[in-house]
């Protein structure tokens, strides 16, 4: 039986923070840049005009030309995936049991191999600041499903702060068309799934009870709800996390506009405008890009204007400063990580990255042996996982990486000196007595 709605607010898929969603879908559109913002042909869709808006006067083809001239930067998207490359540059090892062990080359749904699917969570993960993997039976055995955060719509938690009930869209083809689905799961096992779409002809949302049942660990009801969330920072909330990337995403979609702000201003400066000019005219004559100012003088003619090269200059010195400022803010979390790594850089000057890799490596396998339990569950084994993620950049380093963290910010700061920064990190066992030397001798500058 169908149930209508004349507002999808009003309905199962119901948006719970329009606010979050709308800034997930931002961070996902930043992330893919234009690949997302136009057709198979290239044409600009409704995207690429809310992020490269058209300018009063512009006229069509000229946006257009200014569009697919524009090479967008790709920061964003850059940064998170050599993040990732760095954190699993030794490889994962997953000891789960014989359970996990023979399904680990096809463990998610799809049949893609664990560590593929690992990576492509992390990557997820930093671009939203959270990202979920869902454990579902499918077939014969337990899967594992990435769950974006912008397919989850609301949720709920109880006073105990369990998750009660969560949403997850999702959709299926029929035929040559997409067909969607909202699924609502509940603590204790129960689901119900409904196929939903907007009837034109009412204005109104017709959803329709597709299937519900409960999920089973060995005939027993799964208690949780078999959802993990993936965080990059500590988070009190499962589904909300701090998109500590976001100012990347900003700074990326800026120095677009801006990018193509300066290509437009250099197209004006080097292609004659045509007018037509009177010289018998005694008063200053103003034109603009577009515009063609019609006079009576039969003696008029075409000549050509060329635009000022100031504000060419201005946007210039703009973008090399948008530039340096994502390589600056950037170098928060990461900084062209391979290289420096490889050239043996100051121990000292990698402080900042060790310890955000190393708190990302603690968060990402807490939340994967959650994960592993659950598809243990499902097998009914109760073996305890092991993982091992441990970058060579970071060895052997003290858990706490937020007080290595905030030590470096206080020498930064000329707080403290190096000789107590590098003092206190080798006895954390951050660094080693070799490097404890090789470090003060360096000096009390920061060897960058």
């Amino acid at each position: 039986m169908a149930s209508t709605y004349s507002a999808l607010s009003e309905s199962p898929a119901y948006i719970q923070d329009d606010k979050i969603l709308a800034e997930l879908n931002y961070l996902d559109d930043v992330f893919h840049g234009v690949s997302r913002w136009s057709d198979a042909a290239g044409v600009p869709n409704a995207k690429a005009k809310k992020y490269l808006p058209p300018y009063p006067d512009e006229q069509p083809e000229e946006y257009l030309f200014r569009y697919k001239t524009t090479d967008y930067p790709d920061s964003f998207r850059r940064i998170c995936s050599e993040y990732v490359d760095l954190l699993f540059g030794d490889g994962i090892t997953v000891d789960g049991g014989d359970d996990l062990t023979k399904y680990w080359d096809s463990i998610a749904l799809g049949g893609i191999p664990g560590y593929q699917f690992l990576r492509r969570v992390c990557i997820e993960t930093f671009k939203f600041g959270t990202f979920f993997i869902f454990v579902d039976w499918v077939g014969d055995r337990p899967r594992w499903v990435p769950i974006p955060p912008t397919s989850i719509p609301n949720w709920s938690i109880n006073a105990n702060g369990e998750v009660e009930h969560v949403t997850i869209l999702s959709s299926r083809m029929v035929g040559s068309q997409h067909q969607a689905l909202a699924t609502r799961y509940e603590r204790g096992g129960n689901w119900v799934r409904w196929s939903y779409g907007f009837d034109s002809k009412t204005s109104r949302w017709v959803f329709e009870q597709e299937d519900r049942g409960v999920l089973l660990a060995k005939g027993k009801p799964l208690l949780e709800i078999p959802l993990v969330p993936f965080h990059t920072v500590p988070s009190f909330g499962e589904f909300i996390g701090d998109r500590a990337f976001r100012f990347l995403a900003d700074k990326t979609l800026t120095l677009y506009q801006v990018t193509s702000d300066y290509r437009r201003k250099m197209r004006l400066c080097n292609t004659p405008v045509p007018v037509l000019y009177d010289p018998g005219r005694t008063d200053p004559l103003r034109i603009s890009p577009y515009e063609v100012i019609q006079l009576r003088n039969p003696d008029s003619r075409f000549n050509w204007v060329e635009t000022s090269t100031e504000s060419l200059v201005q946007s210039r010195a703009e973008m090399d400063g948008l530039t340096q400022a994502i390589a600056n803010e950037s170098s928060r979390f990461l900084s062209l990580p391979v290289p420096r790594v490889s050239a043996q850089a100051s121990d000292l000057a990698t402080v900042p990255l060790q310890s955000n890799i190393y708190g990302y490596s603690i968060l990402f396998t807490d939340s994967l042996t959650r994960v592993i339990n659950i598809h243990n569950a499902y097998m009914g084994s109760d073996f305890i996982s092991e993982i091992k993620l441990m970058p060579s950049v970071l060895e052997k380093k003290n858990k706490d990486s937020q007080y290595a963290f905030g030590l470096h910010t206080l020498y930064a700061d000329n707080a403290i000196t190096r000789k107590t920064l590098v003092t206190a990190l080798t006895e954390d066992g951050f660094f080693s007595e070799d490097t404890m030397n090789y470090e003060l001798s360096l000096g009390e500058k920061l060897n960058e």
